[in-house]
């Protein structure tokens, strides 16, 4: 279960889900990105992991969590509980950007802002989410 959401920058343009599993399992952005080479989900300089890599790293690490809701499937305004979510697609890159959903605070972790906690909902198009327990 988790308890107290912590902040962990991401240390590269592409380490956004490593920095938010961080987050969500409460191990440092290294042991993560670590444990996800030794499990083959990244290769070399590219950090980019999708739903499926998200998945068997939470399995990893004993995170239990949901199914993947697409945004058309269930409001993010209905959020209850944490989530990862998957944001802002870039079709150029065919990836998106990862944050989390605090519940406690009702905000969202962006491992790449200059801020703790964001409420700005309207700048973040959500693309899908897990909720994480």
């Amino acid at each position: 279960m988790i308890k107290n959401l912590k902040t962990v920058k991401q240390l590269n343009g592409s380490g956004s889900g490593i920095a938010c599993i961080a987050m969500i399992s409460g191990r440092t952005y290294a042991r993560v990105k670590k444990d996800l080479e030794k499990l083959e989900l990244i290769k070399g300089r590219s950090c980019r992991i999708d739903f499926k890599g998200v998945k068997q790293i939470l399995d990893f690490y004993k995170v239990k969590y949901s199914r993947v809701f697409n945004i058309d499937d269930y409001p993010v305004s209905s959020l209850k509980n944490n989530a990862l979510l998957a944001v802002n697609f870039d079709k150029y890159k065919d990836c998106w950007k990862w944050v989390v959903y605090d519940s406690r605070k009702e905000a969202l972790r962006d491992p790449e802002s200059k801020n703790e906690l964001r409420t700005d909902f309207g700048k973040t198009a959500i693309h899908a989410f897990i909720y994480v327990f």
